[in-house]
């Protein structure tokens, strides 16, 4: 299988990059804002993977990146990264697979239809096995995202109340790419810090240990698993 990886934030693009060994490259033609993109490119097992690093506020209308992964031929869109604990229950270092995404950002035009969620409330037994594997708890969950970082109170429980458990900000943009390509999709985040007003420190602190953890999470995962679809998306 093709698998494209959209990473946000250089820690988290590096962890993946070093955990599967990928080949660094850039493209030859720059984007909206004048920059080349940068990605990598091997293979994980069985499987193609083309990681790219997405930078954070990720933007769905790149003809550039849309170029790159048409060549690719990518079957699926995995976005990974950190992310914020709406959800008390949810500690740094957990696992969580998006069940929902819910778009908060404030341009209307970027808002993602629902119909267009390929997301999954059931995941097959390998992926709990992996996790466990791993020494990290796995769970699904509901994905806000956000035009800045989420720290402090009010805002987590305004969330909170339409059922969000973590916070990011590029699911959306990524799960919206993703339906323009007609593209299964699936975000796997894992919690790097509570969403509140020490979040920047906390975040500062956890950001490359939880970007590694993820990353060998993925990396066994992937290993494991001739099709990710039927395992991430299990209802596919």
């Amino acid at each position: 299988m093709n698998i494209l990886i959209v990473a946000a934030i250089k820690p988290e693009y590096h962890a993946v990059r070093n955990k599967f060994a990928l080949q660094e490259n850039k493209t030859k033609d720059t984007d909206r804002n004048n920059r080349r993109i940068r990605y990598a490119a091997g293979k994980n097992g069985k499987h193609n993977v083309l990681l790219v690093l997405g930078r954070i506020g990720f933007r769905a209308d790149g003809e550039v990146l849309r170029r790159l992964v048409r060549e690719y031929r990518a079957e699926l869109i995995v976005d990974a990264g950190t992310a914020g604990a709406i959800n008390n229950s949810l500690q740094p270092g957990t696992l969580v697979i998006s069940a929902a995404s819910i778009d908060m950002r404030s341009d209307s035009w970027k808002k993602l239809p629902a119909e267009t969620m390929g997301n999954t409330a059931e995941l097959d037994e390998v992926v709990y096995e992996t996790a466990a594997g791993c020494s990290l708890e796995v769970r699904t969950g509901t994905i806000i995202t956000t035009d800045k970082p989420v720290n402090g109170k009010k805002r987590r429980l305004e969330y909170a109340k339409i059922g969000g458990d973590c916070c990011t900000m590029e699911t959306a943009a990524v799960n919206l790419f993703a339906a323009q390509l007609e593209l299964p999709f699936c975000a796997i985040r894992i919690i790097s810090d509570h969403a509140n007003a020490g979040a920047a420190v906390e975040f500062t602190a956890n950001v490359k240990k939880r970007s590694e953890e993820l990353a060998v999470f993925l990396g066994v995962l992937f290993k494991r698993t001739a099709n990710p679809l039927k395992v991430l998306l299990h209802n596919t």
